[in-house]
């Protein structure tokens, strides 16, 4: 785990805090204030040089588009087969859609799916969700790993 943000490039970035995981973002326009903090940032191609990483969970409120551009060699590399992110609308904010969001994931050689954990199933979106998009590149790789994965029981739910 490491101690920091991520985005297009290295630097340091403000952050809003103290307020609630619904609320909390990068205030990339805020001055110096009791509900900011300044962070270290640095790009995904630069912290992941010489791994191979198999999946990405991004979940930023709204700073995805960031992420995304600083992680264009990770996305090109073979062993990346999974793409979790959350594309709600709050890339607005910083001056993104997530339609262009979805469009560069999808450029890479990666599609939009839905999991279902009851079934281990994934049924294939035609764009992004309205929330968490799983988009996977080599769909049979993954359906093996999923099917050879013990399974666990979580509220009740056998996934």
């Amino acid at each position: 785990v490491l101690n920091m943000g991520v985005g297009e490039k290295s630097g340091e970035l403000r952050f809003a805090y103290n307020l609630n995981s619904a609320v909390n973002h990068v205030d990339m326009y805020a001055e110096s204030s009791q509900n900011n903090i300044v962070v270290k940032v640095d790009s995904l191609d630069h912290i992941l040089q010489g791994e191979e990483p198999v999946m990405l969970k991004i979940d930023v409120e709204g700073f995805e588009a960031m992420v995304i551009k600083g992680a264009s060699e990770v996305m090109k590399r073979e062993s990346l087969k999974a793409i979790i992110i959350e594309l709600n609308g709050l890339s607005n904010r910083f001056g993104f859609n997530d339609r262009e969001i979805h469009d560069t994931i999808v450029s890479n050689g990666f599609e939009p799916y839905v999991y279902y954990p009851d079934s281990r199933t994934f049924e294939k979106l035609q764009t992004f969700a309205d929330m968490n998009t799983i988009y996977l590149r080599d769909i049979e790789f993954i359906k093996k790993r999923v099917a050879e994965s013990p399974k666990y029981k979580v509220l009740n739910h056998n996934i």
